[in-house]
C-alpha cells in the first residue's frame, strides 16, 4: 500500500514548494552541512563537543542503514574467526532492511 504522509510533512512540503528562495538543488553528498550540524546538535545536546561526533544526512532509513553498515564494516575489527562484522537486525525488521 501507499505509506500515509503526516500532515506536518504535507504542510512542509508546501511550504518548501512555494517559496522561490528555498534551494532546490541536489545536497552534497555528505548532505546539507547546516542540517547535519543541527541534527547532531539535537540529537547529542546543545553542549556536545561537536569536534568528536560526525554525521551525514541520508535519504531514507534505509539509506542510513546502508551507510552505517557499510561504515562498521570499514572500521570495526572483524570478531576472529569471522571474515565480516556481524550487523544485528530486529525481527520483526522490514524485508528491504535484510538485503543490505
Amino acid at each position: 500500500g501507499k505509506s500515509w504522509i503526516l500532515p506536518s510533512v504535507r504542510k512542509a512540503e508546501e511550504r518548501l514548494l512555494a517559496d522561490p528562495t528555498v534551494n532546490k538543488e541536489y545536497a552534497p553528498i555528505a548532505g546539507d552541512a547546516k542540517y547535519v550540524e543541527l541534527a547532531l546538535g539535537f540529537a547529542y545536546g546543545a553542549q556536545a563537543d561537536m569536534t568528536k561526533l560526525a554525521g551525514v544526512q541520508t535519504l531514507s532509513g534505509t539509506g542510513a542503514c546502508r551507510v552505517g553498515g557499510h561504515f562498521l564494516s570499514k572500521f570495526v575489527p572483524k570478531p576472529e574467526g569471522m571474515d565480516k562484522v556481524p550487523i544485528y537486525i530486529p525481527n520483526p525488521t522490514w524485508g528491504n532492511h535484510i538485503a543490505i
